[in-house]
């Protein structure tokens, strides 16, 4: 009966290490995927602020009495406020919210790297007694 009850505990041992190693495993695949995703915010911050650096540029050269007249003139502005109008929707709308979404995403990673981390401490106490 004693190798029974020792057979069993056996068991059950190999089988919280593997949901050790399962979580450990799970907690490292999800710091990965933080990290990445904190890579590419950085990355979209340089963006916008490169973005930003060049949107003075989108007004030049200024339009004068002397220069752009009439018809083609007018053209000239319309389609510079219409191109200031796309520059200021990716360089400000289109990159916040793409932060913001990454930002929420970070966060329930964090969460879920934290429950894990919960769940391997308290095997790693189970094992240890």
């Amino acid at each position: 009966m004693k190798w029974k009850e020792t057979e069993l505990k056996n068991r059950v041992i190999n089988l919280d290490v593997y949901t050790l190693h399962y979580y450990s495993s799970k907690v490292y695949m999800l710091k990965e995927q933080v990290r990445r995703l904190q890579q590419v915010q950085r990355q979209l911050n340089q963006y916008e602020v490169e973005m930003l650096g060049f949107l003075p540029s989108v007004t030049l050269p200024e339009l004068t009495p002397y220069t752009w007249q009439g018809r083609a003139g007018q053209d000239f502005l319309q389609i510079r406020e219409e191109v200031l109008r796309s520059f200021r929707d990716i360089s400000h709308d289109q990159i916040s919210s793409s932060l913001d979404s990454i930002q929420r995403a970070i966060h329930q990673l964090q969460q879920e790297i934290s429950r894990y981390q919960d769940k391997v401490s308290t095997l790693r106490e189970e094992l240890l007694k």
